[in-house]
């Protein structure tokens, strides 16, 4: 088997396929495991789906042969409060229906509500949260890769007992320019002054502090994490209706340009970051029926190719309406998150537009959802300690 193709075409047709795929390859034989289990495939692979991906949100459409799959909780148990992580498939030859298949991922179930904080190249970052009266706590400490089937325990907050009524806001990012994974925890033990973490995975430097920060983010439950986006975390203050963000190359806060619609005058009214395609969006629910979403993007007058979220560079981007929903049932953007009656809505960017897609009543409850792209992103490649495999 070995012998029938060179091993540089090997690597060009293990690298063009679906994470699944190689994992079947994988079991052929050993010199095909030893390519699939070096650096370099994985790293090879990933700048492959990322560059499709790019190209598909340049172009506006989706019909790559890639896709992305869809990650969420379901709950398992509710008197434990368990959830299991699920996904579900893309499939491009039917747009209005493309999350049919419903797969789990081989992860142990969770014990904390809709408990993901954000998902870069195939790893998924969780929160620990200690049972602390009168307090929110996120700790966003386990990452994992369930394709590769590692994982990583970082170091707990240290919350001390003078504390009352705490809490941990949180997000997790990638930096595409120095290959940088980065979690970020900000600890309010006032409600307004936050204590700035950052832990780069695989620097050997553990948990860095940045300093404390005025802002207030607005912290709701279930988790409401920062949304990566133009290579920054983005939160809505708490008593102000702005954006703030973080920026995880200079690691620096900016404030962002708010939507012409953040006026709120109606007490059904409510907004909520989320990110379609690669782009920040704002979610205006206006009332009980009505929904309109906006998008960040860059004004196609500037010259500059540099979208980087730096305060200096804010002129390049703008918001724009791109559509509104009416709706009687809970509903929402496959990519922007899931309701309450398992209902899926699909986006199509060419006639921006929005359908009801398909159902999923069952006895389960989802989860808000996230975009999730499987890779072979190593975390004991990252320079990551006490990496542990998931049983």
């Amino acid at each position: 088997m070995e012998s029938l193709l060179p091993t540089e075409i090997t690597i060009e047709i293990f690298s063009r396929l679906p994470a699944e795929s190689i994992l079947e390859c994988r079991r052929v034989c050993r010199s095909w495991r030893r390519i699939i289990n070096h650096t370099n495939f994985a790293d090879m692979h990933l700048r492959r789906q990322l560059l499709q991906l790019d190209q598909d949100h340049k172009k506006d459409q989706n019909h790559s042969g890639l896709g992305m799959d869809f990650l969420f909780l379901i709950e398992v148990n509710r008197e434990r409060k368990l959830y299991q992580c699920y996904y579900r498939e893309y499939d491009e030859d039917d747009p209005w229906h493309c999350y049919k298949k419903l797969l789990r991922v081989n992860l142990p179930p969770i014990n904390c509500f809709n408990a993901i904080v954000g998902s870069c190249n195939g790893l998924i970052c969780f929160p620990i949260s200690p049972n602390i009266k009168n307090s929110i706590i996120h700790d966003p400490v386990y990452i994992c890769n369930p394709i590769t089937r590692e994982y990583v325990n970082l170091p707990k907050f240290v919350i001390k007992n003078e504390y009352a009524n705490v809490r941990i806001v949180c997000g997790f990012g990638y930096v595409p320019s120095t290959n940088e994974y980065k979690v970020v925890r900000i600890f309010y033990g006032t409600p307004d002054i936050g204590l700035v973490q950052v832990y780069t995975l695989g620097s050997g430097h553990g948990w860095r502090n940045k300093g404390e920060i005025s802002y207030s983010f607005r912290h709701t439950w279930p988790l409401s994490p920062g949304m990566l986006a133009n290579g920054a975390l983005h939160w809505l203050l708490n008593n102000e209706l702005k954006i703030v963000a973080f920026d995880l190359a200079d690691e620096e806060f900016h404030l962002v340009p708010s939507p012409p619609c953040i006026v709120s005058n109606h007490r059904f009214e409510s907004f909520e970051l989320r990110v379609l395609r690669g782009w920040l969006c704002f979610v205006h629910q206006k009332d009980v029926f009505n929904e309109d979403l906006w998008f960040l993007k860059k004004k196609k007058k500037n010259s500059s190719s540099n979208c980087d979220i730096k305060q200096q560079e804010y002129g390049s981007l703008s918001w724009s309406f791109k559509f509104g929903i009416k709706w009687n049932d809970s509903f929402a953007i496959a990519e922007v998150r899931l309701g309450y009656m398992q209902r899926i809505c699909v986006y199509d960017p060419k006639t921006i537009s929005s359908q009801k897609g398909v159902d999923y009543y069952t006895s389960f409850l989802l989860q808000k959802g996230i975009p999730y792209m499987k890779s072979f992103v190593s975390l004991k490649a990252l320079g990551e300690e006490n990496v542990q495999k998931i049983e």
